[in-house]
């Protein structure tokens, strides 16, 4: 059996292109970038004695700006709206050699963060 073959013609032109399809479904709405925050703080004194003991938490009873979600459970304590990831910043000036932590209590009472130890 013999085969030839003959030169490559020239390509052919494009066909026309279809029709677009339905416009998919809208995604969900995206964050809107405004974060939620809270200012809480304390004027020493009288907010807090003069020494605060080993172990006795300190206290935030001032409210300052807030977004309204971060709220306060006590001068202490403040509740969160969800689970979630939080930056907290504190500042708390003294005089006595001591750290100062933030505890994370999921209700079954606070439990300290050990990377959030300071001083």
């Amino acid at each position: 059996m013999l085969t030839l073959f003959g030169s490559t013609g020239p390509a052919g032109t494009d066909g026309t292109n279809g029709t677009d399809g339905a416009t998919g479904p809208t995604g969900p709405t995206g964050a809107t970038g405004v974060i939620d925050f809270a200012d809480f703080y304390a004027l020493m004194p009288p907010d807090n004695p003069a020494t605060v003991a080993p172990g006795t938490a300190v206290s935030f009873p001032q409210n300052g700006p807030t977004s309204g979600v971060i709220t306060p459970a006590s001068a202490t304590q403040f509740t969160l709206p969800a689970v979630g990831t939080y930056e907290v910043f504190f500042q708390v000036s003294i005089t006595e050699p001591g750290q100062l932590v933030l505890a994370l209590d999921t209700g079954g009472g606070p439990i300290e963060q050990a990377y959030t130890v300071v001083g």
